[in-house]
């Protein structure tokens, strides 16, 4: 597999805000894995919950369903990392830059999904308020 592919406006369907912030705040209230700093980035462990993320995952043959959310722009993110599995991220709202080691720039818009090897160093930038899926799979 190539180290990343991008498929443009590939999800017709998105998220609603209201979707987003009550994914947050069950995971929040019911003490699961939950990420967030002051500068308004907010992580989600339990993606696979909303109805419209659990269908596509069906599609995708995901194993698992994270939500990442920044509600500024340009606020700090996770950083350069790579994920110990392929994933798929699917920006369901607003807009992200994602930068590559090997120097490449790519802007991903709702409905857009790129796929990412395993152990492939990236990160990530908020354009606008955005949120987005990261499906995980054996690749």
């Amino acid at each position: 597999m190539a180290p990343y592919k991008v498929d443009r406006n590939v999800i017709k369907q998105s998220l609603t805000w209201k979707e987003v912030i009550d994914n947050l705040n069950n995971s929040y209230v019911n003490n699961k894995e939950f990420k967030s700093n002051s500068e308004g980035f907010f992580a989600s462990f339990e993606a696979h919950h909303i109805p419209k993320v659990k269908k596509i995952m069906k599609k995708l043959n995901a194993v698992d369903a994270h939500l990442y959310v920044s509600l500024l722009i340009n606020a700090p993110t996770l950083g350069r990392h790579s994920d110990r599995m392929g994933v798929k991220y699917w920006q369901a709202l607003g807009s992200t830059e994602w930068q590559f080691d090997d120097g490449n720039k790519i802007i991903l818009k709702e409905g857009d999904l790129i796929t990412v090897g395993r152990e492939v160093y990236h990160a990530t930038r908020p354009l606008s308020a955005r949120a987005g899926i990261s499906f995980g799979f054996y690749d």
